[in-house]
């Protein structure tokens, strides 16, 4: 009977060139990915609102136009969630080549 082994969180957790590789992609297209904000447009038409991140926005940037000139132009950074997403693409990027390596370790 083959002897289960322990899942090794460090060697899981450990970065190597495949996983920050993975995970820079991961982290620079989830910060391209921008949500507007329809119902602020809708009620001043002038006034745009884009937010960025994924799966947490962590960047709004907020302005509001009158013939073409910015009157007010409005920018919020947040720390918490920009942290959130490093972690979850790190953690992501981790899974893929743990699975990765498990199952080309099966085919051998």
């Amino acid at each position: 009977m083959k002897k289960i082994e322990e899942f090794n969180w460090r060697k899981f957790l450990k970065p190597d060139w495949r996983k920050l590789s993975v995970f820079i992609i991961f982290v620079i297209f989830s910060s391209l990915i921008e949500e507007g904000n329809p119902f602020f447009t809708f009620i001043s038409p002038t006034s745009y609102c884009n937010s960025y991140g994924f799966p947490f926005l962590f960047y709004t940037h907020c302005y509001r136009e009158y013939k073409s000139i910015i009157i007010r132009d409005t920018v919020q950074p947040y720390f918490i969630p920009l942290v959130l997403n490093l972690i979850i693409w790190y953690l992501v990027s981790s899974l893929i080549f743990c699975f990765y390596d498990k199952f080309r370790g099966r085919k051998k």
